[in-house]
């Protein structure tokens, strides 16, 4: 089981709505939100939040999770963090991973190790490309017609950023290190990455999906690219939109 859902944060632009929204979210996520300095930081994260609990809930309507009565997070080894307090109807653990850019929120949940990252398409920052991306990739890209330039970029770099969010490794993974470039070609379709062992960790299979381009409900001309990682074979997900309810 895997399921992308995205929220556009867009209308807790709105003070009044604000105060209304954090209200429902857990203490700890009220902690997060305010750890922001930014209001955009702040919006992200509250939308994150409650684009979790949406998805949460309706896991368990659709009896993909137990019902629960609450949940929290803690941090793992690598400092990926860990859903507490909510199971599959087995009583396995499920797994959430959460990212925000622009005004827009996503997240997956899975019962298996998961990430995901969602960017908005702006121009591409110089240098970027040289400095993290093998030269498959680059080869790819610069082969790209210009007004796609963006697109491709975004779409590579999501790729790379939801493989390391997957292993849980983060930065600790050179981004040079392993190639995606199959899977930004291949937009829609799942692809095996094969991951480098660590230390005495055996090498095993990351599966990504780069996922159509995103338009944020509330501003059609504002495009994102998402990317979806996980540790076990899934099949090619859609992305669900989930409102925030007045």
């Amino acid at each position: 089981m895997l399921q992308i859902g995205i929220m556009d944060c867009g209308p807790l632009s709105n003070p009044a709505f604000f105060s209304e929204k954090i209200k429902q979210v857990s203490p700890q996520r009220r902690d997060i939100v305010e750890c922001h300095k930014t209001e955009r930081g702040k919006r992200q994260s509250l939308g994150g939040g409650l684009l979790i609990q949406a998805m949460l809930e309706q896991a368990v309507q659709q009896r993909c999770a137990a019902p629960y009565h609450s949940f929290s997070w803690k941090k793992g080894e690598q400092g990926k963090p860990i859903l507490l307090g909510v199971t599959d109807t087995k009583g396995e653990p499920l797994y959430v991973n959460l990212s925000h850019s622009g005004e827009m929120a996503a997240a997956v949940l899975a019962d298996f190790e998961v990430g995901i990252d969602i960017q908005e398409q702006q121009t591409p920052p110089e240098g970027v490309a040289r400095r993290f991306f093998t030269q498959q990739e680059q080869a790819w890209l610069y082969a790209t017609e210009a007004m796609e330039k963006a697109e491709h970029f975004f779409r590579l770099w999501t790729l790379k950023e939801a493989y390391i969010k997957t292993t849980g490794q983060g930065m600790r993974t050179p981004l040079m290190d392993f190639d995606v470039t199959k899977a930004a070609e291949r937009c829609g379709e799942v692809i095996a990455i094969e991951e480098k062992g660590w230390e005495d960790k055996k090498s095993e299979k990351i599966f990504l999906c780069a996922l159509p381009t995103i338009l944020q409900p509330t501003d059609p001309e504002q495009h994102y690219a998402l990317a979806v990682g996980g540790k076990k074979l899934y099949e090619t997900p859609e992305t669900q939109c989930f409102l925030i309810q007045h």
